[in-house]
């Protein structure tokens, strides 16, 4: 049974950690969330004081938290990656700086790849994970749609997952945009699938399926489209701009229903504006996804059987990126600047 749904209770703590080390602890209520029945998570806060945090990753070599931050407004070219010790606030070290709204940040071998505004970096990291070389662009000048590009992804065979967002200019999709990509270390580059507003962020599913979030920005027919989770058809056109939502034609473009019925469906549809930002499979359920929602302040769950959605907790603010952990949950809140850990209770 599903242990989001097996307990009647819930248990919620927050563990403030500040600068002081993870044996120093005290625990608080965090009354700002509301936790729904079907949650029964316990919630520790195990690190605050970030500076506008993006993704967080963890390197496989180190057990580090390599994060990424705007550090400053959007615009304001200040981001960084930092490398920090999970277990005490006092060892944080800043790997690079400088960047332009970083939004992506993973790691292949002894490479440290980040995402910016328009380009693809990669940069040799120390034994250590303490210090790293300056950033080579892999990729300049990506084309995207003027929001933050999104974020980055490894699969099993070392290959780096991204997406270029949507942009349309004169009503033609600009070439290239729209697409989820790979790349791998010799900079091979490889279109997935196109047909995107906006594939934030992907996960790929044990049976090897790919799973991507849609953010469905502007106005279509006069409103704005709601916002998916996509089970991913490589090589396929997945409809936008002529088909948005669960395969809804765009008539002021002169799409007909039987061409977007051609296209996958929606796993889930969200309302209009609310920005899935990050996706993984729940590790306590290989059958829930687990999903943040940035505008609307939501961490859902979204069942691969039938696509239901589920709320689990609300009165976040900024949730951007989820990162599995020894089998827990780590939420990165942006606006709050603090990472929290969630484990089913029981």
């Amino acid at each position: 049974m599903n242990p989001l749904r097996r307990l009647a209770y819930l248990l919620v703590t927050v563990v403030l950690v500040g600068g002081c080390t993870s044996d120093q602890r005290s625990t608080v209520r965090l009354d700002e969330l509301t936790f729904e029945p079907s949650a029964n998570l316990e919630v520790l806060a195990v690190r605050g004081g970030l500076d506008g945090p993006t993704q967080l990753t963890i390197d496989p070599a180190s057990g580090r938290w390599l994060i990424a931050e705007l550090a400053g407004a959007e615009n304001d070219g200040s981001g960084r990656i930092r490398s920090l010790s999970p277990e005490d606030a006092n060892d944080t070290v800043v790997l690079l700086e400088d960047l332009d709204k970083p939004t992506g940040v993973t790691v292949t071998g002894d490479s440290l790849w980040v995402m910016e505004r328009d380009r693809l970096g990669v940069a040799a990291l120390a034994d250590d994970r303490r210090s790293a070389d300056a950033l080579a662009v892999v990729l300049d000048e990506l084309p995207f749609n003027g929001r933050s590009q999104g974020t980055l992804r490894v699969d099993g065979g070392g290959n780096v997952w991204f997406n270029t967002s949507g942009r349309l200019v004169d009503g033609e999709v600009v070439a290239g945009s729209g697409e989820i990509r790979t790349i791998d270390a010799p900079g091979r580059q490889s279109v997935e699938a196109t047909g995107f507003k906006h594939a934030y962020a992907t996960v790929e599913l044990a049976d090897g399926r790919i799973v991507s979030v849609e953010i469905a920005d502007g106005r279509a027919d006069g409103a704005v489209p709601p916002d998916e989770v996509v089970i991913v058809e490589r090589g396929a056109d997945h409809g936008w701009p002529d088909c948005v939502g669960d395969n809804q034609p765009v008539a002021e473009r002169g799409a007909s229903t039987s061409t977007c019925d051609a296209t996958p469906d929606s796993l889930a549809v969200f309302e209009a504006g609310a920005t899935p930002t990050s996706i993984i499979v729940a590790p306590w359920d290989d059958t829930e996804l687990l999903v943040t929602l940035w505008v609307t302040g939501e961490l859902v769950s979204v069942s691969l059987d039938d696509g239901a959605v589920t709320t689990l907790i609300s009165g976040l603010s900024g949730p951007q990126h989820l990162a599995v952990d020894d089998g827990d949950v780590l939420l990165v809140e942006h606006r709050r600047n603090r990472v929290l850990r969630l484990a089913p209770v029981g």
